[in-house]
């Protein structure tokens, strides 16, 4: 009998935090809804003991009228889902003719949604055009100063236009913190960050290269001037070609064959890589 008694309570242990958390987020909520649904509680004023006011004024002809319809659109919906459902599974499940392409085609609905949700959360969260990301840094919310080249603050302020042209939503844009000094490093950490400038594919364009503290950076954050197998664009406002060549040629390879690059946008690379086998930069 102790080990039934002892599996019981072992049972209603692991049931513990599964019943305080229907207790807190649903039952608390409900019964203190169906208190305040006795006043007349606002946010504006001191809540006062109304009794059956509320639900007087609830319980009407219309009321009446809202329950029927809401009966039968109910009734209706469910039963049409469930004709669906069945034929569905059935289709699925059985030897019929055509039943791949049935199966194919009842895979967007479930994909399309979820494809569309990640994309939204991403566009609101992006660090450059980001809806939720620049209200959190207007708020102070994040404590992420923003740093800018000079030349690149008119391409900055214009960011909503930019991101309207590409049907992106409309972001906050914060202000800008601080300008580059590109002849003093940044330093965060034991760690130390050398701006190097790199117009082409924008006037303010840089390399961030990031190394520890008095030793020569091995990692380069390069934006959008260099990607593995390509370069940046050049045909947006602020883009020049033989500028974007300069950068490349002239600053980023001059970091060492070594240097890892982390463009904007896919994979890693290294310098020595893009300078033996980028068909852009081969020639």
């Amino acid at each position: 009998m102790s080990v039934q008694r002892n599996a019981v309570i072992f049972a209603w242990i692991l049931l513990l935090p599964a019943v305080l958390y229907v207790a807190v987020i649903v039952a608390y909520p409900l019964v203190d809804t169906f208190i305040l649904s006795f006043t007349d509680a606002s946010l504006k004023k001191t809540t006062n003991w109304v009794g059956w006011v509320n639900y007087s004024k609830i319980f009407n002809a219309t009321f009446a009228e809202v329950i029927v319809r809401t009966f039968i659109w109910t009734f209706f919906s469910v039963s049409i889902k469930m004709i669906i459902g069945v034929f569905g599974a059935t289709m699925l499940n059985s030897a019929v003719p055509g039943r791949a392409l049935f199966r194919v085609l009842t895979m967007p609905p479930w994909i399309v949604p979820m494809a569309i949700g990640i994309f939204m959360w991403g566009w609101m969260y992006n660090g450059q055009f980001g809806m939720i990301s620049g209200m959190l840094q207007r708020f102070g919310l994040v404590d992420a100063p923003v740093y800018l080249h000079r030349d690149d603050l008119r391409l900055y302020n214009a960011v909503p236009q930019q991101a309207a042209m590409f049907g992106l939503p409309v972001p906050v844009v914060p202000a800008v913190d601080h300008f580059y000094d590109l002849d003093k490093p940044l330093t965060f950490g034991d760690l130390e960050v050398h701006v190097h400038h790199t117009p082409g594919h924008c006037p303010g364009g840089v390399c961030l290269q990031i190394g520890t503290a008095g030793q020569p950076g091995r990692d380069l954050f390069v934006g959008d001037t260099l990607f593995a197998g390509s370069i940046g664009r050049t045909d947006l406002p602020g883009g020049d070609y033989e500028t974007l060549m300069h950068s490349i040629r002239a600053v980023l390879f001059a970091l060492g064959d070594d240097a890892t690059v982390y463009p904007g946008h896919g994979p890693a690379t290294t310098i020595g890589k893009e300078r033996r086998t980028n068909p852009f930069l081969k020639s």
